[in-house]
């Protein structure tokens, strides 16, 4: 059995956490072993302490379980808020996704509203800054904070004391409801109830980059006056700003819970001539002394389809290329996958949405609705569309085009949704092909990047768009554990 031998970052973090006092926030960079470390710290904190490690997602915790001493829960924050269910109320709430919906519908046919595009509009407007409200744990019931958020995310709408009451009702009802829940609910009813929790003596916190206010106050929850607090994440990897999170989430968490920071600066996936690449975007990012030199090269993307074998990777900034080069490996008899069911399912809708008549008819009705999408792109750069809805206008395009490029090899469509439900999949099978977002959390020994000249994308303009595609270009590079090759020729 290897013997683990820790770096000189994670001895000074082991140092820290077992003689020191107070919370830490670990910066870890890409492949820098934080899972090893957190499990490690595990495994020498004292037997007769309580402990809990809050995971990113189900699978994470289920391995990490089975690492961690008994003494160790594993477990993510949504399972956690399910589990203050059970000791708070006197029923196991039955899990439905629609409830806000349900919700939303009865408060508003309750107010009897007899204009029917104004119901249409209070439930649209109900249903996007509901979700807001609850993330960021803001006080419903206060028109200022309320406002503030209305503001702070550009709303096409404004905030009136109809809207606020409306969003007080839906609010009331769903903190009422403890009976029926939806994936929400299982982080803000907890805190929004006071429900009472287990107390642990450390609590290890996953992915802190992507966590939001009320997951702070359930992780607060789990929180005695002597508990401590130890998070791991990398501000670099944050590459969600474009779906509203938090980018500034690491040094918010530090904040908030007065945590002290404590560097993991060595990669141990990369190979040195990879980290001379990420160096540039992040500077305290150190090579492994033992890491192999690797291979970065530029390929054909005929003579790459032909190198790629199973379990290699295929990244790209947008989907729409990766839909091209699968289906140029699955001619080749290649198995191939794009990484995101809920990508397909948003396409799925996307075909909906039209009630084509046809095959023709569909492309018609995507094509002019990107043009649109194209337009407001346009009135961004001259200053007359609000900036801020550049990440979602990108995101718009990027599914017309994903939706053109499987149309060309199909002729009807049902043909149409039988490949976005064939090629998209969440399963690491064959060769993945992945929008970096959607990497993020992968590696494979050959990586092969298509369009990185869109790495940062061309239309970033503002400090905080070019953060944001710098971490995607870092989140790109920091993939492979051997060979890294950029596709030539245009791809798109």
């Amino acid at each position: 059995m290897k013997t683990f031998k820790p770096s000189k970052y994670q001895e000074d973090i082991f140092k820290w956490v077992l003689t020191g006092k107070g919370n830490a926030i670990i910066q870890a960079v890409a492949g820098s072993g934080k899972t090893t470390t957190i499990i490690e710290i595990g495994n020498r904190v004292p037997k007769d302490v309580k402990s809990i490690f809050v995971a990113f997602n189900k699978a994470i915790a289920t391995t990490l379980q089975e690492k961690l001493p008994n003494n160790v829960e594993s477990r993510t924050l949504h399972s956690f808020g399910m589990s203050l269910f059970y000791g708070n109320t006197n029923s196991r709430p039955r899990l439905d996704n629609e409830k806000l919906f349900d919700t939303i519908i009865k408060v508003l046919d309750d107010s009897i509203i007899s204009d029917e595009e104004q119901y249409k509009q209070y439930i649209s407007i109900l249903k996007k800054t509901i979700p807001l409200l609850k993330a960021e744990y803001i006080d419903y019931t206060d028109f200022g904070e309320v406002n503030d958020l209305f503001m702070r995310k550009d709303f096409e709408f404004q905030l009136d004391e109809e809207i606020l009451n409306f969003i007080k009702e839906t609010m009331d009802r769903c903190k009422k409801n403890v009976e029926t829940i939806d994936f929400d609910d299982m982080i803000w009813i907890p805190i929004i109830n006071n429900f009472k929790s287990h107390i642990y003596d450390f609590v290890f916190v996953d992915e802190t980059q992507d966590l939001n206010r009320s997951q702070f106050e359930l992780i607060k929850k789990m929180c005695g006056k002597n508990t401590r607090v130890i998070a791991v994440g990398d501000r670099r990897q944050s590459i969600y700003a474009f779906r509203g999170a938090d980018s500034k989430s690491m040094n918010n968490f530090k904040e908030y819970f007065n945590a002290k920071e404590l560097p993991l600066s060595i990669c141990y996936r990369c190979p040195k001539s990879h980290i001379a690449l990420a160096k540039e975007i992040v500077p305290e990012i150190e090579a492994w002394d033992d890491a192999i030199e690797g291979i970065v090269d530029n390929v054909s993307l005929d003579k790459g389809t032909d190198k790629m074998i199973d379990g290699n990777l295929v990244l790209c900034r947008t989907n729409a290329p990766l839909i091209k080069v699968a289906f140029a490996l699955i001619r080749e008899n290649k198995k191939a996958i794009v990484r995101g069911r809920d990508i397909g399912s948003g396409l799925l809708k996307l075909v909906n949405k039209y009630k084509a008549i046809n095959l023709n008819d569909l492309l018609e009705k995507v094509m002019k609705f990107k043009s649109l999408q194209n337009d407001k792109l346009e009135l961004i750069e001259l200053g007359e569309y609000d900036r801020r809805k550049k990440g979602i206008l990108m995101t718009a395009i990027d599914s017309c085009d994903t939706v053109l490029c499987i149309a060309e090899n199909v002729e009807t469509i049902e043909d149409l949704k039988l490949k976005i439900n064939t090629i998209f999949s969440d399963k690491n099978e064959g060769i993945v092909c992945s929008s970096v977002h959607k990497a993020k959390g992968l590696e494979a020994d050959s990586v092969y990047i298509l369009n990185y000249e869109l790495m940062p994308h061309p239309m970033a303009k503002t400090d905080e768009e070019i953060e944001q595609e710098l971490n995607i270009q870092y989140v790109a590079l920091t993939r492979s554990k051997r060979e890294l090759y950029f596709i030539d020729g245009d791809t798109k």
